[in-house]
């Protein structure tokens, strides 16, 4: 239904009710249009114009109410404390080079959040032994003057980026470091199985943050 298991559970524990959903780099609107479908008020946000087009298109041609954006310079075009949740799923905080970039937009993320907003991320973890399995899907270059952990995407299980497709790989670590620099305080790391997923995606960690510190009481 445009969420994968763990990305689902996350929702369930964190909001069992209708919430203010911000979908940031939504692609064509799948995870909004579920999100959407289960009672959420979601605005998904992208950099593509042709993307934020097409997401709209879905959503129309499904009946569901979602309200979609066009972003500059990663720049939220929204007030302060708007969004009660925000989501960056698909490892798409992965596509930003620069710690100096990730840590403002993540600072961004949390000015448009509530004081009890929540975020979520997801991220592939560079040194876990699962990503041994991506080795023959994908072909990739280092960035000559970048950090560890970047690479341009060359090919991905038989299909050619067009262009050069930036990633970094990060480790749970390195997110959770510029995740606080932004002002946000990590609630829980997770891989892709603990979730409810495979674990042949093991890989794949997920991020719980929010504005307001961690209280086991």
């Amino acid at each position: 239904a445009g969420l994968i298991p763990p990305e689902q559970i996350l929702l369930n524990y964190y909001y069992p009710f209708p919430c203010r959903v911000l979908d940031v780099s939504c692609g064509t609107g799948l995870q909004a249009i579920a999100l959407a479908r289960q009672g959420h008020k979601v605005t998904g946000v992208n950099l593509a114009a042709s993307l934020v087009g097409q997401a709209r298109r879905n959503a129309v041609q499904q009946g569901v109410g979602v309200t979609f954006k066009r972003i500059d310079d990663l720049k939220l075009d929204v007030d302060d404390a708007s969004y009660d949740l925000a989501v960056i799923f698909s490892q798409k905080i992965q596509h930003l080079p620069g710690r100096a970039t990730r840590v403002a937009f993540l600072r961004e993320i949390a000015r448009v959040l509530v004081p009890a907003g929540f975020v979520f991320l997801s991220a592939h973890d560079r040194y876990h032994p699962t990503m041994n399995d991506l080795c023959p899907s994908f072909e990739s270059i280092a960035e000559p003057d970048g950090e560890e952990g970047d690479v341009y995407l060359l090919n991905l299980h038989g299909v050619e980026s067009k262009g050069k497709a930036f990633f970094h790989y990060s480790t749970p670590d390195e997110l959770r470091v510029e995740v606080t620099e932004a002002g946000l305080h990590v609630w829980q790391v997770a891989r892709h199985s603990e979730l409810g997923g495979e674990p042949g995606m093991d890989r794949l960690f997920y991020m719980v943050a929010a504005r307001q510190p961690f209280d086991p009481v």
